[in-house]
């Protein structure tokens, strides 16, 4: 259950902002995160790297279920609008 003031430090961005745009953001994850980390796997035998940001991107990541959790109380304040491809993203042609 909320408290009173429990979301005081998030005002002064509610006030400022007016929308919130979302492009094709998968806040469920993704099945196709294994290409990423394929490609991180090859670049840290030549540098450092993290992944971390695909974990979190994996589908249903305990991440992304609390960015839903703490998201959902602020939605009812904004206007939103939400933007997807309807074209499939060909990855590897066959």
């Amino acid at each position: 259950m909320a408290e009173v003031g429990h979301l005081e430090h998030l005002k002064s961005f509610i006030l400022c902002t007016h929308a919130i745009i979302f492009f094709g953001t998968p806040h469920q994850g993704s099945h196709m995160i294994h290409i990423g980390q394929f490609a991180n796997n090859i670049l840290s035998t030549v540098m450092p790297t993290n992944n971390l940001v695909l974990q979190h991107l994996e589908s249903h990541s305990e991440y992304l279920d609390e960015q839903i959790i703490l998201f959902t109380p602020l939605a009812k304040k904004f206007q939103m609008k939400f933007n997807y491809e309807e074209l499939e993203t060909v990855i590897l042609d066959k």
